[in-house]
């Protein structure tokens, strides 16, 4: 900031926060979001879930063909890719195992967990919640 864009008279709590705000806070702030699809709220019951399969639906869609649908990623690139604990992650799996949405698997030695979503089932929970939410509407 310069002087030229503060105030002529700033009072003691505005030079407090004048101090405080750093570049390096502003990079932070500033930094990449993380964001969901809230339709998947709609359809696991759970923000977290949701969150984490919108990561999923993400890597998924960015991967070879040869992969068919399956991907690997860490408890720590899941933390920070989307800010979940190591805890929010085996519930947010739990509840889309327990949908029929998420497959894992143990893969290699040592055994390294794989996923892969199952897009029909997507499609068929989000098809449906649409049909209920809107029914009447359209």
């Amino acid at each position: 900031m310069t002087n030229e864009s503060l105030p002529v008279n700033p009072s003691a709590d505005d030079q407090a926060v004048y101090k405080t705000i750093t570049p390096s806070l502003l990079l932070d702030f500033f930094d990449e979001p993380i964001v969901f699809h809230r339709a998947f709220v709609g359809i696991t019951g759970s923000a977290t879930a949701a969150l984490f399969l919108s990561y999923a639906v993400y890597t998924t869609e960015n991967l070879p063909i040869e992969n068919e649908g399956w991907f690997e990623k860490s408890h720590e690139e899941w933390r920070e890719e989307t800010g979940l604990t190591r805890f929010e992650q085996r519930n947010a799996r739990r509840i889309l195992v327990e949908q029929e949405i998420l497959i894992e698997r143990r893969y290699g030695m040592p055994a390294r967990l794989i996923f892969k979503i199952r897009s029909d089932r997507l499609l068929e929970l989000l098809t449906l919640r649409a049909d209920a939410r809107w029914a009447g509407v359209l």
